[in-house]
């Protein structure tokens, strides 16, 4: 099985080169970073879920004095996402196993491959982020994405124990954001031939602001025309 490693480079969208030939041009959400910043403005917070799998949360100075704690954040994130489950001692297993929120400003300011806050727009929305007047967190919800992917016969799982060793050693991939002890995605297609997908490709959710559907419609596309390249 072999790792695959896509070269790309921003375009429009963003564009996906693979052994010379388009892969795929990637949308952003970028336009919707705007809605729930003045959301935010306005209420103290503003969420988005997007393609049932992904969230941003833009909250305020207001907002955070609201919830007390950035870690409220998780929980409140919680019961919007499961809005039949009351608060009670129950639920701990289950919020236990919730995927982190990211902070996506502190994150495009560091990571080297990203979409900069600062080349974000429209301007006043640059300046509420990067003067962390507000702040957007971002979760990519792992389970509902394998979900969905299984709907396109796509059978999805993270690359842990002894391949995710091996993947660590040979520096293949790096750590997971949802989870440090996995070491990309595997994925089987409907041919019976399988992948193993980079962490950097996950990563775009955030570094790029890719929605979670771009990144299937890609993995379904290599399903289709770029398996047996990437398997000889």
């Amino acid at each position: 099985m072999k790792t695959l490693n896509i070269d790309y480079q921003y375009v429009q969208g963003f564009l996906f080169v693979h052994c010379g030939r388009i892969v795929e041009v990637l949308i952003p959400y970028i336009l919707d970073l705007p809605k729930i910043v003045s959301t935010a403005k306005e209420c103290g917070m503003g969420i988005m879920g997007i393609d049932g799998c992904f969230w941003l949360i833009a909250i305020s100075e207001k907002g955070l004095a609201d919830i007390g704690e950035v870690k409220n954040l998780l929980h409140y994130l919680f019961h919007i996402k499961h809005p039949e489950l009351t608060c009670q001692k129950s639920e701990i297993d289950m919020l236990n196993k919730e995927y982190p929120l990211v902070n996506l400003v502190a994150h495009n300011m560091t990571h080297v491959m990203s979409r900069s806050p600062l080349i974000w727009y429209p301007k006043d929305l640059v300046l509420d982020v990067v003067m962390d007047r507000i702040r957007i967190y971002a979760q990519f919800d792992l389970d509902a994405f394998f979900k969905i992917g299984s709907s396109l016969n796509l059978e999805l799982s993270l690359i842990t124990g002894k391949e995710a060793e091996e993947g660590k050693q040979t520096k293949a991939s790096t750590p997971m954001l949802e989870n440090p002890k996995a070491y990309g995605v595997k994925v089987k297609f409907s041919n019976g031939k399988e992948l193993k997908l980079r962490s950097s490709l996950f990563r775009l959710v955030y570094s790029m602001l890719t929605p979670p559907s771009e990144i299937l419609h890609l993995i379904h596309t290599l399903d289709k025309s770029q398996a047996q390249i990437l398997t000889k």
